[in-house]
């Protein structure tokens, strides 16, 4: 007599039916955009809104050689606000974000998701962020080669290269925005979304804000990196969004535009 036993049903801890590299591989992450088409709509009309943004103000700045009415009070206002004890704190923060540092420090953020939830996805999302963002930042430089603010304003180490746009404001914004979307895709805990979130904005800020206080960028400059570094992360992030629900919706054995609903 045969007797047919049900078999046990193992949870699958892991999505890699592609691999480490695949956007839903490694561990399954516990928050999924739960309306990806409508996420990548709003993710692409903000990044045409910063390009444009961007685009209106090197157009600008292009014209006008002095930069925007306002740049030469903000550094004014900058340099009025020095005091001794910032003016050896900041040089040493704003170090952080030149790209021979804050590089190795994404790198040891994308190994550390990579590592915990068995998927590569976060290191390619962050190599072709960084990929990006620093292309960007040199060929905007060398395009417009724009002068930096005077040497006398200037904190050291001085800075000669082209001045719009900022590339540690940038490099901040584009890389970090990236690496909050990718820790957020796992954290479980609401009080790690919220802290992840509110010490990512705190150093892009700090940062975008010590770039005038060391008196080697413009205002303006700032603000184009700002820009063209929201407008990068956007793309990337709604690339990342629509992988995943693609790589989902073929997991399920669903067509491919169920994954928008």
């Amino acid at each position: 007599m045969v007797t047919n036993r049900a078999q046990p049903q193992h949870q699958p801890t892991t999505s890699n039916r592609r691999g480490v590299w695949g956007p839903v591989s490694g561990r399954t992450a516990p928050h999924t955009a739960p309306r990806p088409g409508l996420n990548m709509s709003v993710l692409l009309v903000c990044a045409v809104a910063a390009l444009t943004g961007a685009v209106v103000l090197l157009s600008y700045v292009g014209i006008n050689a002095t930069g925007l009415p306002v740049d030469g009070n903000v550094l004014d206002a900058a340099v009025d606000a020095r005091t001794e004890a910032m003016d050896r704190i900041v040089p040493s923060f704003t170090m952080v974000g030149s790209t021979p540092m804050f590089t190795p420090i994404m790198v040891v953020i994308a190994a550390v998701i990579a590592l915990a939830k068995r998927t590569m996805w976060p290191v390619v999302m962050l190599a072709v962020t960084a990929t990006l963002s620093v292309g960007t930042t040199v060929i905007v430089k060398n395009t417009f080669n724009r002068e930096r603010p005077p040497l006398e304003t200037q904190l050291q180490p001085h800075e000669f290269s082209g001045s719009i746009p900022s590339g540690h404001t940038l490099n901040a914004v584009a890389l970090v925005s990236v690496s909050v979307a990718m820790i957020l895709r796992w954290a479980a805990r609401s009080w790690m979304r919220w802290l992840t979130v509110v010490l990512a904005v705190a150093y892009m800020a700090a940062m975008a804000l010590s770039r005038i206080y060391m008196g080697v960028h413009w205002a303006s400059d700032v603000a184009c990196g700002a820009l063209l570094g929201t407008a990068i992360a956007c793309l990337v992030i709604a690339f990342d969004v629509w992988a995943r629900s693609r790589g989902s919706a073929r997991q399920q054995g669903h067509p491919l535009g169920s994954a928008n609903h």
